[in-house]
C-alpha cells in the first residue's frame, strides 16, 4: 500500500514506460482521490483492519502481440 505520492512518480518508480502510462487503470473516489493503480498500487487507507470486503475489482490484460 501506498500513501500520498505523484502518480507520475509511481508510474515511473514502478518501470511504467512513459508512453504507456496513459493506458493504466486508475481507479479514483467521486472526490478525485486514487483508491488503486491498476497493477502498480493500492492506496494505503484502502484496507481497514476490521472491516469485510464490499467489492472486488479485478483487470484481465490480453496480450495485444
Amino acid at each position: 500500500p501506498y500513501g500520498r505520492k505523484k502518480l507520475k512518480k509511481l508510474l515511473a518508480e514502478a518501470g511504467v514506460p512513459a508512453g504507456q502510462r496513459r493506458s493504466v487503470p486508475v481507479l479514483v473516489d467521486a472526490g478525485g482521490t486514487i483508491l488503486w493503480v491498476a497493477g502498480v498500487a493500492v492506496a494505503a487507507f484502502s484496507d481497514i483492519p476490521g472491516e469485510r470486503t464490499l467489492f472486488s475489482i479485478g483487470i484481465d490484460y490480453e496480450d495485444e502481440s
